[in-house]
C-alpha cells in the first residue's frame, strides 16, 4: 500500500501519463476497483466497532452526536477539497 501511494503521489506530482492498451487499462482497473471495495469494507468495519466501543465506554447516549461529527467532519474536509484543492 504505502509503494502504491508513493508511487501514485510521483507520478502526480510529475504529470506522468501511461499509454496503456485497452487490456492494459482493464487490468489496472481491476486493481483500482478491487482497493476501493476493500477500502469500503474496512471502513464499513470501522463503522461496526463504534457501537461496540460505545456500550464498553458506556457512551451509548452520545453515539449518534459522534456518528454525525464524524459525517460533518467528512462532508467538511470535502468541500474544503473540492472548493480550495480543485481551484490550484
Amino acid at each position: 500500500v504505502v509503494a502504491g501511494v508513493t508511487a501514485a503521489t510521483w507520478a502526480d506530482f510529475f504529470d506522468v501519463r501511461l499509454s496503456l492498451s485497452p487490456t492494459g487499462a482493464a487490468v489496472v482497473g481491476a486493481f483500482c476497483g478491487v482497493f476501493v471495495g476493500m477500502l469500503a469494507a474496512a471502513l464499513a468495519e470501522v463503522l461496526n466497532v463504534f457501537p461496540i466501543l460505545a456500550k464498553r465506554l458506556q457512551l451509548g447516549r452520545y453515539l449518534t452526536w459522534l456518528l454525525f461529527a464524524m459525517v460533518l467532519g467528512k462532508v467538511a474536509g470535502s468541500l474544503f477539497d473540492w472548493i480550495w484543492f480543485q481551484r490550484l
